[in-house]
């Protein structure tokens, strides 16, 4: 009995928006994360039967993309932190942003 494909894969995404009062401050915060995962079998095609540890071997591979952005109501600007990577498998992969929108055209 031969397995000719065998792969599995996860998508998943989540975002927020919420507000926090600390002190005078309101906050605005919205979290997001995008998830991808994926496992492939890198033995295929193989016979069930005559070799059943190829169902083991698995190759990974995944993405993610994430971010989390702060405001305070009255200030026209954003604080935003984002974190991504086109392989999780790698560590070194990860990339980090950390930035100020400002919205010129209120301060006029």
């Amino acid at each position: 009995s031969s397995l000719n494909e065998l792969k599995g894969s996860l998508r998943a995404s989540v975002s927020d928006d919420f507000e926090v009062t600390i002190g005078d401050y309101d906050l605005n915060v919205k979290p997001s994360i995008a998830l991808s995962l994926d496992a492939i079998n890198s033995a295929t095609p193989f016979d069930v039967f005559d070799t059943p540890s190829q169902l083991l071997e698995f190759d990974f591979s995944g993405t993610f993309d994430s971010e989390v952005i702060v405001g305070v109501d009255g200030i026209p600007a954003n604080a935003y932190l984002r974190a991504k990577s086109d392989d999780i498998t790698s560590i070194s992969s990860i990339e980090f942003e950390l930035g100020l929108d400002i919205d010129l055209d209120s301060i006029k």
